[in-house]
C-alpha cells in the first residue's frame, strides 16, 4: 500500500460560506447491522478490514503523524473523517458535523448512503460512498510528498507533478481535469437535497 496525504489547495478564490452549505451541516451514513464485527475502508482500491472487537476507530494510514483518512464507530454507524485542506483553512468532515466553509459555488449533496463535495464545474473532488452499512469507499485528490495521486474505486492514477502540486491540484478544481469520478447526486443541493443523479446527468 502505498503512502497518501490528502492535500487540496485552492488560491483565486475567496473562501465564503454558501447558502446551499448553510442548509446541509450535518450527515450521518447508514446504520451497521445487529451484531457487526468488522468494517471495511477502501481507498484507491486497496481495502482494509478492521476487527471491531480490537478497536472501535482508527486510520487508513499514518503518514509520520498525519492520518488523512480515519474512522470510528459512533452511535452504531461506521464514520469517515477527512479534512479537505483549503488555502483559507481545512473543510472537515467529522461524521455529523461538516464545515461550511466551501470556496464561493462549491457544493455539497449528501444522503444516508454517500457524501460529495463538486467545484463550481460539477467536477467531484471528494466521495464517500457506503456500499453496505459496513463498507465505505473513499475518493479524492491524495498527495504526498511532491507527487499527487487520483484515487477512485477503481484504482490510483499518478499525476507528475514535480514542483507544481499547487498548480496541479487548482487545474482540479477549475475543471481543467477531471478525476474520472462519476458524479453521485443531483444538483444544486439546495434544490435536490439527497438525490441520486440521474444517468444522463452523470460525467
Amino acid at each position: 500500500m502505498i503512502g497518501i496525504g490528502i492535500m487540496i489547495l485552492l488560491y483565486p478564490e475567496t473562501v465564503v460560506v454558501s447558502p446551499e452549505a448553510k442548509r446541509q451541516t450535518t450527515w450521518e451514513p447508514p446504520k451497521l447491522p445487529e451484531g457487526c464485527e468488522k468494517v471495511y475502508l477502501l481507498v484507491g482500491g486497496n481495502s482494509v478490514g478492521y476487527a471491531l472487537k480490537i478497536s472501535k476507530s482508527g486510520s487508513f494510514i499514518n503518514i509520520n503523524g498525519f492520518q488523512p483518512v480515519k474512522w470510528r464507530i459512533d452511535s452504531g454507524r461506521y464514520y469517515v473523517d477527512v479534512d479537505i485542506a483549503l488555502d483559507k483553512g481545512p473543510v472537515k468532515v467529522r461524521g455529523s458535523n461538516i464545515s461550511a466553509q466551501l470556496p464561493a459555488r462549491w457544493d455539497m449533496n449528501c444522503n444516508s448512503n454517500a457524501l460529495e463535495i463538486v467545484t463550481e464545474t460539477g467536477n467531484p473532488i471528494y466521495q464517500v460512498f457506503y456500499r453496505r452499512p459496513d463498507e465505505a469507499v473513499v475518493s479524492g485528490i491524495f498527495v504526498y510528498g511532491r507527487k499527487a495521486v487520483v484515487a477512485t474505486d477503481r484504482g490510483m492514477i499518478s499525476v507528475p507533478v514535480n514542483l507544481q502540486v499547487a498548480k496541479a491540484i487548482e487545474e482540479f478544481y477549475d475543471g481543467s481535469k477531471s478525476l474520472g469520478l462519476t458524479r453521485i447526486f443531483k444538483y444544486p443541493a439546495w434544490k435536490y437535497p439527497g438525490v441520486f443523479a440521474d444517468d444522463n446527468e452523470k460525467r
